[in-house]
């Protein structure tokens, strides 16, 4: 899971023809996979350079991507169960 912030200089960075950066160039490019948040910052971040070339540029451009790594689970109740396993009423712990 990937969450990506951005300000609107992102989408309305402009080329030198006067043309916008746009959210559907945005989110082509967060279609495909990444894996990590700094490839998929690597990724717009290139694009959008590729798009604005020289021209020069009137609002911020900021981008913020954080990724969870799921980690393993730990399931701590079989554990839980058997401690109060020979004790009457362990059930009632549950």
């Amino acid at each position: 899971d990937t969450v990506l912030g951005y300000t609107d200089g992102v989408v309305e960075a402009n080329a030198s023809d006067g043309g916008f950066f746009t959210m559907d160039r945005l989110v082509a490019i967060l279609d495909a996979p990444a894996d990590s948040a700094a490839e998929l910052l690597d990724r717009i971040s290139g694009s959008l350079q590729e798009h604005v070339g020289e021209a020069d540029q009137f609002d911020d451009v900021t981008l913020l991507a954080i990724r969870r790594i799921p980690q393993p689970r730990i399931f701590i109740l079989p554990l839980f169960i058997n401690k109060f396993r020979n004790t009457e009423g362990w059930y009632k712990w549950l």
